[in-house]
């Protein structure tokens, strides 16, 4: 599967100690059982589980606040948005094989560090 290939990325896992909190919640810890679901073809798991980080990457953001702690700390907001993009990384690559084009616009945005396109357009 898409996913068994990329094993190796579970060696990319920093150890470092920075980002610790998310980083149980993020790819290295989230990939074995992604694989699982993804080989036994239940997808609304694997959707799930996707969406499970994303909301973790949303509460990061409410409870460190790092916009507000730009101005009183820039460093500390540096290493919180560095952990929130890290998070956003795993999660365009987890979504990769149930939307290609979407993870490579999230990948492509971080890389460029740009704000992308809206990815999803809203209903009216």
């Amino acid at each position: 599967t898409y996913l068994a290939d990329e094993r190796s990325l579970l060696k990319e896992a920093r150890s470092d100690g920075e980002g610790e909190s998310l980083r149980r919640t993020s790819l290295p810890a989230k990939l074995p059982e992604m694989i699982a679901f993804l080989d036994q073809y239940e997808f609304a798991k694997a959707i799930d589980l996707i969406f499970g980080l994303v909301a973790t990457l949303d509460q990061t953001i409410q409870e460190k606040k790092p916009f507000s702690v730009w101005k009183t700390d820039p460093e500390a907001a540096r290493v919180i948005v560095r952990e929130l993009l890290e998070g956003l990384r795993d999660i365009a690559f987890l979504l990769h094989p149930f939307l290609p084009e979407t993870a490579e616009k999230i990948a492509a945005a971080i890389k460029a560090n740009k704000m992308p396109e809206p990815l999803f357009l809203r209903k009216e």
